[in-house]
């Protein structure tokens, strides 16, 4: 059986040479629509043995797609953007899929991984249909978030999914995920008006709003969904899940716990629900009802994989806030013992390393903090939790110099670390000489995080200081 990799791609001469160099020689074929490109797209294109086809960009990523599938041969479609590629395990997984294939009508479902970054969660996987049967029924759908499994499951098809990683980098620049959400906003809007109450659609248009950190603008597009939504659809628990995120990040609590408790009844073994629960019922004061929630959580059964949401990354989160929750109820080697296995688990794990440090100082273990910070700086992603401890134990001692010369020195390699920024809007606070610095060193904080709650309250303390100075002037 041929295989065809179909791509559409639009000023990518960067990323495209490691995208085709990954997978050029497991294919047949390669078609590669260009839908403008200003650079050497085409080129580097065609000089890896890849048919290019010019197409007139129409704000329509599946019309797009739909037109590499015009000019492929293959019996069956593979497809990639430009920012994909594969490692060589994931190449060999993918050389044996192609070799097995036989004469019937599936999607092959493969993940996808976003960047693991030093001060973050690991990156998202998430799961894409990238192989499929060349076959006129089955053609893509959607302006934006295009799919193809509609297509293939009306021909009477079925999903299978795989072991293959494809690693994708997109993900990794700040401001470009910025621009392409505010493009995807403007398709969604296109879309919306051509097809009114698709409920796919009302999706993608609230969870985009969530991504651009307006969540009054989307908690209508999510209840809307979910009222159309088929009640067997999986992503009805995420629609559940992201009303609560929306509610939260308004401050509308004892809505957002309310959500958790419906949604419950319908997917009791959904975790994220349970840890939002938990994390909600701790912020209202129900500590007893927070624990039991946050250990039904970490000691339970996984629920089921969701797309882009590892359970395991909801367990992890369920161990840090039951931390919390017990250091408010006074059990603090409890607290301690969960956060030290948090970060024994994940070296990265900023949160808990930074509980752990606010725990020590407080007991008057300085040299523990010290210690940790010395065994972080030499491992893969412990630099910026070993400045951030280094920081902290300085910050304890008014050593306001040092502690501004390890975050400006780590601040300079990561400007958008969120933890990096915290860090240094609190030693401008706490050191009180420069308050429209520390004003602007917390605006720096609500960039990366508008609904940072500790942010929020520290500018309008800033905020009522600096008029109360400029009155007494």
């Amino acid at each position: 059986m041929r295989v065809s990799l179909t791509m559409i791609v639009r000023d990518e001469e960067a990323d495209l040479p490691l995208c085709l160099d990954s997978v050029a020689s497991l294919v047949d074929e390669i078609i590669v629509v260009d839908t403008g490109s200003k650079d050497r797209t085409r080129d580097v294109a065609a000089r890896r043995g890849a048919r290019v086809i010019d197409f007139a960009w129409r704000d329509d990523f599946a019309a797009a797609r739909n037109e590499s599938l015009r000019h492929a041969t293959g019996e069956w479609i593979f497809w990639l953007d430009a920012d994909d590629r594969l490692d060589p395990d994931n190449q060999q997984r993918l050389r044996r899929l192609f070799a097995s294939l036989a004469d019937e009508n599936v999607g092959y479902v493969m993940y996808c991984r976003g960047p693991i970054r030093p001060d973050t969660n690991p990156g998202p996987l998430l799961t894409h249909t990238r192989l499929f049967r060349n076959h006129s029924a089955i053609r893509w759908q959607y302006r934006i978030h295009e799919q193809i499994t509609p297509a293939i499951l009306r021909s009477g098809g079925q999903e299978r999914l795989t072991d293959v990683v494809i690693e994708h980098t997109g993900y990794e620049d700040a401001e470009r995920l910025q621009q392409k959400m505010e493009r995807n906003l403007r398709l969604l809007r296109l879309q919306d008006a051509e097809q009114p109450n698709d409920p796919f659609t009302l999706y993608n248009l609230g969870r985009t709003h969530l991504g651009l950190k307006q969540p009054a603008e989307a908690l209508p597009y999510f209840q809307r969904s979910l009222a159309l939504w088929p009640r067997s659809d999986r992503l009805l628990r995420e629609l559940h899940c992201l009303q609560v995120m929306a509610l939260r990040q308004l401050g509308r609590r004892e809505e957002a716990l309310g959500v958790c408790v419906a949604g419950r009844r319908s997917f009791p073994d959904e975790t994220e629900l349970i840890v939002q629960e938990g994390i909600l019922r701790n912020e209202l004061g129900d500590l007893a009802g927070a624990e039991l929630a946050l250990v039904t959580a970490w000691r339970g059964p996984a629920g089921p994989w969701r797309d882009g949401l590892d359970p395991r990354l909801h367990r992890e989160q369920a161990m840090f806030h039951l931390g919390l929750v017990y250091r408010k109820q006074g059990r603090f080697a409890e607290a301690e013992a969960l956060w030290r296995e948090l970060v024994e688990q994940r070296v990265n794990y900023l949160d808990a390393w930074m509980a752990l440090a606010d725990l020590w100082l407080a007991q008057q273990r300085a040299a523990e903090l010290l210690t940790a910070a010395a065994r972080l700086e030499w491992q893969p992603l412990g630099g910026v939790a070993a400045t951030l401890l280094r920081s902290r134990f300085h910050l304890a001692r008014n050593e306001f110099d040092s502690a501004r010369a390890l975050l400006a020195a780590a601040l300079a390699n990561a400007p958008d670390s969120l933890w990096l920024r915290i860090a240094h809007a609190r030693l401008l606070c706490q050191e009180g000489q420069d308050w429209q610095a520390a004003e602007q060193a917390v605006l720096e904080v609500l960039r990366l995080d508008p609904h940072y709650e500790p942010a929020r309250r520290n500018l309008a303390w800033l905020r009522s200081r600096q008029a109360v100075e400029q009155r007494n002037t």
